[in-house]
Formats: C-alpha cells, structure tokens, sequence
C-alpha cells in the first residue's frame, strides 16, 4: 500500500531524481518557443526548454557513474561546446 500513498516518492526511491526530471522536462522542450515564459537577463533571453534542458544536464552529471567518469574528456568536450553554442 506505500506506492498507493506517494507514488512519486517510491518512483524516486527506486529509480532516482533522473527520470523524473526528464519526464517533467519533456513537454517543455516540444513546446514551441512563442508559447513559453521567458526572461531577458542582458543580451540573453532564457526561454522555459533553455532551463528544462539545464534540469536534464544537471540530473545527468548528478547520476554519473564511476565507469563514466573515465570518459571525462567526452563530458568536457561536450560542456565546451554547449558553452560555444551559448556564447554564439
């Protein structure tokens, strides 16, 4: 009866933060941009999917597992250019 009670919780407890970032993150990202929240800070404009897609990165790098990271020159490689396309 617990999973009854808070679904979410036992989800999270068994399965982690991740999937349920992505889950909550999906309808944000196909939801066309004129239709999203947004804020200008600057020069830059941060649509609501800019920070589902931040949520999904940050859950990503949180579940890292000690076999991935070996493979931190990938990670590293990938943050340059995810900053070079922020920049641009």
């Amino acid at each position: 009866m617990p999973i009854l009670a808070n679904p979410l919780a036992f989800l999270r407890a068994r399965y982690g933060a991740g999937p349920l970032v992505v889950a909550a993150a999906i309808p944000f990202l196909f939801l066309h941009r004129n239709y999203q929240p947004g804020i200008d800070v600057g020069p830059l404009h941060i649509d609501l999917s800019d920070l589902a897609v931040l949520a999904v990165v940050v859950a990503g790098a949180r579940a890292l597992d000690r076999r991935l990271v070996a493979a931190r020159a990938v990670w590293l490689a990938g943050a340059a250019l995810a900053l070079l396309i922020a920049i641009g």
